[in-house]
């Protein structure tokens, strides 16, 4: 199965969410309402994917197996 062209666009009528990474993480709906996403892990794995648009983003990417 082939897989789905990547694109970073949406319709215009779509609901959007932004996102902020530098200095402290914001995150915010389309009305610009901000929407908290306070645990560490949660906040990393969401840094992670942001950084990636539109690739796959494997488990062992997300969760590094912690170092000794």
């Amino acid at each position: 199965m082939p897989l789905p062209e990547r694109s970073h666009r949406t319709p215009a009528d779509a609901t959007s969410t932004s996102f902020a990474l530098l200095g402290r993480m914001a995150v915010a709906d389309a009305d610009g309402r901000g929407i908290k996403v306070r645990a560490a892990r949660q906040q990393a794995i969401l840094a992670v994917l942001l950084l990636r648009p539109g690739e796959v983003v494997t488990a062992d990417r997300l969760m590094p197996e912690p170092t000794p």
